[in-house]
């Protein structure tokens, strides 16, 4: 019996030590990072435009008044590699447009208006659209017209090929009327229906300005103060 105790105990020290043996340890090297995408930068050929000391005395009994006329601004966005992307506005002062209907113009719409700021008693002073002519990229080290493309800021809307191509009327995301038509522009190729990626584009901005009637009545100077922000998204 001792004999057989002893065989028994021996074997499975022999079976445990050979376990030790066989488990080999180990080490993990995890190699991770980021392939990024080219970067951009975006410019204006104007980062101001003045409309001047407009006296109260010609301002209309009604509506308002033109003080801008087809201004024209340049937005420039050159990459360091090809890139899809996307423009649209913030208005900065999107509690003080006027309404529409205070504009002599078939394109403006309550929504596509931006604020000019207020008077000291509250007022609104005025409003100005931005208007979209063209877009000029570089396809293949050439510049070339590009198909505007336009879409509504809603999550599953789609882009769509702007048919008038002299006007563009943009409308910022944050316009207080809720409107939600042509929030987004992009490019694309000749009959293209999505966005396509350029190193250089160059997009032709027209600025109408106009001064609310109800400033005749001001009895100290107000400050204009439009102010709106470009905003360029990668796709």
């Amino acid at each position: 019996m001792k004999n057989g105790i002893f065989k028994y105990s021996l074997l499975a020290g022999a079976m445990a030590f050979s376990g030790l043996v066989m488990a080999n340890p180990s080490a993990t090297l995890a190699v991770k990072g980021q392939v990024s995408t080219g970067t951009c930068t975006a410019t204006l050929t104007k980062t101001n435009i003045d409309l001047g000391n407009i006296s109260a005395d010609i301002l209309p009994t009604t509506k308002s008044y033109q003080a801008a006329t087809d201004v024209d601004d340049y937005l420039y966005v050159d990459c360091t590699s090809p890139l899809k992307m996307q423009v649209s506005l913030t208005d900065n002062r999107a509690d003080s447009p006027i309404p529409a209907a205070d504009i002599n113009s078939s394109f403006a719409k309550d929504g596509n208006i931006m604020g000019l700021g207020k008077t000291n008693t509250g007022e609104n002073i005025g409003g100005y659209t931005m208007s979209l002519f063209t877009i000029n990229a570089s396809v293949d080290g050439k510049t070339t017209y590009m198909n505007v493309l336009s879409k509504t800021s809603d999550e599953s809307a789609t882009w769509v090929i702007e048919q008038d191509k002299s006007k563009t009327n943009i409308s910022p995301l944050n316009n207080a009327a809720g409107l939600t038509t042509k929030s987004y522009i992009s490019l694309s190729l000749s009959n293209g229906k999505t966005p396509y990626p350029t190193t250089s584009s160059e997009y032709r901005f027209k600025i109408n300005a106009y001064i609310s009637s109800k400033l005749r009545s001001i009895t100290d100077q107000q400050t204009i103060d439009g102010n709106v922000t470009f905003n360029v998204d990668y796709l």
